[in-house]
């Protein structure tokens, strides 16, 4: 830095530093804020500036146009600082009013170092009671300069001069106690006109109920009636549609014409299958010791296992196929009783046979003897009864699942949801029993569900 350069910096240091310079026009500044407060308070007014961009402070504009006046007379570019007295009601003296007045324009270097001027100004004039710091015209209003000056007086502005106000006489308190006077307070005419208007809304408001009552019950009755009328025109309109998919939903394989073609021809056949496997004779070899046979009629004598024993069923008109003459009996270390003599002629056909009715044995001798039980090992293979379903006992019931119309004169018919009893369960496919109008025959077994 140059000599020159610190030059220059103290300058500027000490102008930043440089109090406010009141002694070159000290007189006329105290004359004026004389003539402010004292001689015509509440109309003088005065404006304090500076000379140039010196800090000597000298008077600026004055007038006696009062508060409104003063408000307009500050200028937006300029530091300036207002001085005016304002009387208030029930203070002695009156309240001299400071404005720092820091224009917009100003800047800010300039107000940063006359920042402690207006302090300097207070000590200066001694008698300043408010100091408002104002930046634009807002803040030099009447009202606002008003505010601030009856927030310094305190409670003292509020109360008005107490020697124009008289003394006031303060009325007599009276007691709290009242005597009760029935006579007065009590009226008979008025109570009895009191219930007796509460008696009328009683019933009223009971009569609004009541009909509220009715008008319910009568809608809901209503609304009863249009549901049921709905439910039965709805019945009506899908019942023709119920029975169509009811006929036209058929299971699968249950076409009428490949199940009614040739059934009379299919059971007789079944017939003469059952029958043809039931006259074979059955043969039982058995390798080991013989078992003993349950006499039913007369001699305990147990059979030989080599022996062969003729069914009791019904001979069948097909010519029998020739059999070998039988074989010696076995040799086996036990005893065994001396062979019966030769057989009878079988009896005279029986009624049906059933499926699951026991076989019997006739000995040679005209004896009946009850088969042992046969080792499932030992036995040849033979043909067995076809019979998909035994027949159950009489009161097997279903019900019908789809509509069936006889197309013979052996078969029943029946509607969806009839019962069919006495069921006898004679074939995989077609079954036997009796229908509602009381009808027995034949009838599709995969149309019915068993109950």
């Amino acid at each position: 830095m140059t000599f020159g350069e610190f030059v220059v910096f103290c300058r500027r240091c000490c102008a930043a530093v440089m109090t406010l310079n009141v002694r070159n026009h000290e007189n006329e500044l105290r004359s004026v804020f004389q003539q402010v407060t004292q001689a015509d308070v509440g109309r003088k007014w005065a404006i304090l500036e500076y000379e140039g961009n010196s800090n000597i402070l000298r008077v600026g504009e004055q007038g006696d146009g009062g508060l409104e006046e003063f408000s307009q007379s500050f200028e937006g570019g300029k530091l300036q600082y207002g001085i005016f007295a304002i009387k208030v009601q029930g203070i002695t003296y009156p309240k001299v009013v400071l404005i720092h007045w820091q224009g917009e324009g100003v800047p800010v270097q300039r107000l940063s170092a006359t920042a402690s001027h207006a302090t300097e100004i207070q000590s200066f004039f001694k008698t300043v009671h408010v100091s408002i710091h104002a930046r634009n015209e807002y803040d030099v209003e009447s009202k606002a300069i008003m505010e601030a000056v009856m927030k310094s007086c305190g409670s003292a502005a509020l109360a008005s001069n107490g020697q124009d106000q008289g003394f006031v006489q303060p009325e007599a308190v009276g007691s709290v106690y009242r005597p009760v006077k029935p006579h007065k307070d009590i009226n008979v005419s008025e109570r009895e006109q009191f219930w007796k208007q509460q008696d009328e809304e009683e019933k009223r408001r009971l009569a609004e109920e009541q009909k509220r009552q009715q008008d319910e019950t009568r809608r809901m009755a209503q609304e009863r009636e249009n549901m049921v009328s709905e439910f039965q025109r709805c019945a009506a309109v899908s019942a023709p549609e119920k029975i169509t998919t009811y006929r036209t939903q058929r299971p699968v394989g249950a076409d009428s014409k490949s199940l009614v073609s040739g059934r009379a021809q299919m059971f007789s056949n079944l017939a003469k299958e059952q029958e043809a496997s039931m006259i074979q004779p059955k043969k039982s070899i058995n390798t080991g010791k013989p078992r003993h046979w349950e006499i039913k009629k007369e001699s305990p004598a147990p059979l030989p296992s080599s022996s062969v024993s003729g069914v009791r069923e019904e001979p069948a008109p097909v010519t029998p196929v020739s059999e070998p003459p039988p074989p010696p009996p076995v040799q086996v270390p036990e005893p065994v009783a001396a062979a019966p003599p030769a057989a009878s002629p079988p009896p005279p056909p029986p009624a049906p046979v059933e499926p699951a009715k026991t076989h019997e044995v006739v000995s040679p001798a005209g004896n009946s003897y009850s088969l042992p039980p046969e080792d499932p090992v030992s036995e040849p293979p033979a043909a067995t009864p076809v019979c998909y379903y035994p027949s159950q006992v009489d009161g097997t019931r279903a019900i019908a699942l789809w509509d069936y119309q006889a197309e013979e004169d052996n078969e029943i018919s029946f509607e969806p949801d009839e019962v069919i009893t006495e069921i006898e369960m004679i074939d995989e496919g077609w079954w036997r029993g009796r229908g509602p109008n009381g009808n027995y025959g034949l009838f599709p077994a995969n149309y019915v569900k068993l109950l």
